[in-house]
């Protein structure tokens, strides 16, 4: 991947000189580059993991995992997540993680934020990074996010 990047910066400043260029490195940013998860130094998931400019997209479900939630599927798009005795509902089709017996979904953009990434893939929720920090704090679960880009891997630590 990374010879493929190079040799089409030098095609595109050869070419088309520096405008291109910039598009070119805009575009590679957007799309982000395929990443390994690790979380509290254990290799977790090279799944569904992409790094981007500013953030990470990282699989909800995984994180909850191996943060101490236990995860029972309900249904195929349905599933209780509990942590010390509470109830959350993931919902896929409405994209929602709900504590039980409130409508607050914690999967929202954070304040002043302008990295929100939500999507669904398979049986996962995939987020921004910036978003599971926040979903993890309101729970009382804090926890740090490291992307190490020149080796495609993002660190989370919990606490």
């Amino acid at each position: 991947m990374k010879k493929y990047v190079l040799i089409c910066l030098i095609v595109f400043i050869v070419i088309g000189g520096t405008a291109s260029v910039l598009y070119l490195i805009k575009s590679i940013s957007k799309v982000g580059v395929h990443g390994t998860l690790y979380i509290n130094e254990k290799i977790i998931t090279d799944k569904y993991v992409n790094i981007h400019q500013k953030y990470a997209e990282i699989p909800l479900i995984e994180v909850l995992q191996n943060s101490g939630f236990d995860i029972v599927w309900v249904d195929n798009t349905t599933a209780e997540a509990i942590y010390q005795g509470e109830k959350y509902i993931i919902d896929l089709k409405e994209k929602s993680f709900l504590r039980e017996g409130k409508n607050d979904n914690l999967i929202t953009p954070t304040p002043g934020g302008n990295t929100f990434s939500c999507k669904i893939v398979e049986s996962n929720i995939i987020l921004d990074s910036n978003t599971v920090k926040s979903i993890m704090f309101r729970i009382g679960r804090n926890l740090s996010v490291i992307v190490d880009y020149s080796k495609s891997e993002v660190y989370i630590n919990i606490y």
